[in-house]
């Protein structure tokens, strides 16, 4: 009965955190993400549908036309990094960031 009991105060405690997330990140800050997962600057990314949910946060970013479904998850005082998708399922390439540059790995 504890463990149940834990558990429905912790998953009820992460699914706020997401619902409040929502409601303080601006769309400069996820265009901030949004920017670091698709490789382009923040100024060229727009930012719409936005929503809050059970530990995570979903919105589209919009590139040339082009619309990624974005999110990033949210715990008590953790953010993930944004992870992107093209609308149609594919995913991003982003086989050759600044970090494997750096390390001569592209």
């Amino acid at each position: 009965m504890k463990k149940i009991i834990l558990a429905t105060a912790v998953l009820t405690m992460l699914s706020g955190c997401a619902a409040i997330d929502k409601q303080i990140t601006s769309k400069e800050t996820l265009q901030k993400k949004a920017s670091q997962a698709l490789g382009v600057t923040a100024d060229t990314i727009e930012i719409s549908n936005i929503e809050g949910n059970f530990g995570q946060v979903d919105f589209d970013a919009t590139v040339n036309n082009t619309v990624y479904q974005c999110y990033y998850t949210t715990g008590v005082a953790v953010k993930s990094d944004a992870i992107c998708n093209t609308k149609n399922g594919e995913s991003v390439d982003n086989s050759c960031n600044a970090l494997l540059s750096a390390a001569g790995k592209c």
